[in-house]
């Protein structure tokens, strides 16, 4: 079957000396010490995840549990769940 390409969001915070990457809407991150680093260990990362799920047959049951809409096409397609906003919310930490 062909690969259907999607659009997905990442996040890169750093944590230290870290960076560290974030895909909320397939659970998966990774990190490295440079920018370029942590891409591509994410890379690596979401190439593992789905040819693990794929294999497993469990790539359909894990989108559907992460908000993934399947649209009826042929073949069909996949469409992320979006993120709506993004908000930074102020905390009161214990000193």
């Amino acid at each position: 079957m062909q690969p259907i390409a999607v659009r997905i969001p990442v996040q890169f915070i750093r944590e230290g000396q870290t960076i560290v990457a974030v895909c909320p809407v397939l659970d998966v991150s990774s990190y490295g010490a440079t920018l370029e680093e942590a891409r591509k260990h994410f890379t690596e990362a979401l190439d593992a995840f789905l040819e693990e799920t794929a294999r497993h047959g469990t790539l359909e049951k894990v989108l559907e549990e992460h908000g993934w809409t399947k649209i009826k096409t042929h073949p069909p397609r996949w469409t992320p769940p979006h993120i709506i906003e993004e908000h930074y919310e102020e905390i009161a930490l214990p000193a």
